[in-house]
């Protein structure tokens, strides 16, 4: 059975990494030598996909016996990445058969410029996604200007809850989405610097980890925020726009509803500079009103729109905008909606499972009471999927 090499494995996560390796086949301790390990200074264009190999070390959270000598992951890097040289948030991909990819999760890694780090090794029944994880991440930060204090990962059913211990492993993460599965436990997120996590998971209406929704609600500690959508489907990644919710609220929740830290300048940046773009693809003048409010405030909390650089210019362009809407005469009754919407979702964060069916009444209400509004159909999306959550179907 495997133990622990240089330091013990954090609390909540050695019991589950001890089966997982005492379950792997006796030849994983002969696993042949994989391709020599990739030059740190090896070319890395952005906007591809390029295969890295990394080498092991002593400072493995797991036993030689199980730990092969190299491990891989696939990077890619951001379009803008030889642009400057500021620093990116990195999310980790883990997949349950190995050989990570974004799929579905594409569409707002690409566009919203991350680094992006799928482990190769990493799947379920094996030892491997320990070292495959924790070589990654070594050679990741060596590698790339990923920043250290602004990390996240993902994974689907297994590959989620590995991907729940990453944290206790490794310093630096801030959020994770666990897609059709919850996290190991609650005991790791009481490790130190893992405290402030926040947690998002989704959930398949027919998922046979269905129950997992109400665990991560009732169970987590009381300091992590965390938060379930419910799709209609089975135990799979989520869809695209599942997915990019999920992002969105943990980008949030990672970043805006934390005390400002002066050393994730760079984030940022990276941050208001695409909510900025995401403004520009929004078609209601309602959503456009309550994003241009939200945006003003980071760029005050944050100090990162320079008096006329790119970002203040195009704060000082949505201010008018948002102006001209409030005169019009649509804008009460979106208002309104707009902010029925914001207090039921105040109670849905908050939320630790014991109210969901009053919550999933209030985004009812918020629909009923706002017919035909921006904000109003979001609130009978958003109660679908609480009341789903309850268990409740049409």
């Amino acid at each position: 059975m495997a133990r622990a090499r240089g330091r013990r494995l954090p609390a909540g996560v050695g019991a589950a990494a001890l089966i997982l390796a005492a379950a792997a086949p006796a030849c994983l301790a002969a696993a042949a030598r994989a391709a020599e390990p990739t030059p740190l200074g090896a070319p890395l264009p952005p906007g591809e996909t390029v295969r890295i190999v990394c080498q092991t070390g002593e400072h493995m959270d797991t036993d030689s016996e199980y730990v092969r000598e190299t491990y891989s992951y696939d990077l890619r890097l951001p379009g803008d990445y030889a642009a400057h040289e500021r620093r990116y948030p990195a999310m980790f991909l883990a997949a349950p058969d190995g050989d990570a990819e974004m799929g579905a999760m594409a569409g707002p890694l690409t566009r919203d410029r991350w680094i992006v780090a799928m482990l190769v090794e990493s799947r379920n029944g094996t030892p491997d996604w320990l070292p495959n994880f924790e070589c990654a991440y070594d050679d990741l930060l060596a590698r790339t200007r990923a920043h250290p204090g602004a990390l996240f990962c993902s994974g689907l059913s297994g590959a989620a809850r590995v991907c729940s211990a990453y944290p206790a492993l490794r310093p630096g993460f801030r959020g994770m989405i666990l897609q059709s599965a919850g996290p190991w436990g609650g005991r790791g997120f009481m490790t130190p610097g893992n405290g402030n996590m926040v947690v998002f998971g989704t959930f398949g209406t027919l998922d046979f980890n269905f129950h997992h929704a109400m665990r991560m609600r009732l169970f987590l500690p009381g300091r992590v925020a965390r938060s379930i959508e419910i799709f209609d489907g089975g135990h799979e990644w989520a869809p695209p726009d599942a997915f990019e919710r999920a992002l969105d609220w943990v980008l949030e929740k990672a970043l805006a509803a934390r005390p400002f830290d002066p050393a994730l300048s760079d984030v940022y940046r990276w941050r208001l500079a695409n909510r900025i773009a995401a403004w520009e693809r929004l078609e209601s003048g309602i959503e456009r009103h309550a994003e241009n409010a939200a945006l003003q405030a980071l760029a005050v909390q944050w100090g990162v729109a320079e008096p006329g650089g790119a970002a203040a210019r195009a704060l000082a362009a949505m201010a008018e905008a948002a102006e001209a809407y409030a005169a019009g005469p649509e804008f009460a009754a979106e208002h309104a909606a707009w902010r029925a919407w914001s207090e039921a979702r105040a109670r849905d964060d908050a939320s630790r499972g014991r109210d969901l069916a009053d919550i999933a009444a209030a985004y009812a209400a918020a629909a009923e009471t706002h017919p035909e509004t921006v904000f109003g159909a979001r609130a009978a999306a958003r109660g679908k999927t609480v009341r789903w959550e309850t268990g409740a179907y049409p």
